[in-house]
């Protein structure tokens, strides 16, 4: 959906976006994916890259490493459904965390709100 709109957030004031033309447009371009069979449509607990049963991994650089012995990793921009690259990007920002042995958690905790 970030890609797509060019970086609309799915909630902004506290209502969704993507209950929109936008919204919908994401939808069926990402449904495609599962009815044309370009994406696994079962319940896996395998690396279904490095099992072969899907061509695409949603990822970041971390995500190498661990195709170093099964992929031929390649780059490419999120997809969208009129085909155009877009430099939008999101954060993956369950993992953030603030050690409490920290000496400025106050502006370390406003960088985290910041960049998140």
């Amino acid at each position: 959906y970030l890609a797509e709109t060019d970086g609309t957030m799915l909630v902004e004031d506290g209502k969704s976006t993507f209950d929109s033309d936008a919204g919908r447009t994401v939808s069926e371009f990402w449904k495609t994916f599962y009815d044309e069979k370009l994406s696994p449509n079962e319940a896996s607990t395998d690396d279904a890259m490095s099992a072969g049963t899907t061509a695409m991994q949603l990822a970041g650089p971390w995500a190498i490493p661990s195709y170093a012995d099964t992929v031929d990793v390649g780059f490419m921009p999120v997809p969208t459904s009129d085909g155009r690259e877009t430099p939008t990007t999101f954060a993956d920002s369950k993992s953030v965390s603030m050690f409490t042995a920290c000496k400025n958690q106050g502006t370390a905790w406003e960088f985290l709100k910041f960049s998140t």
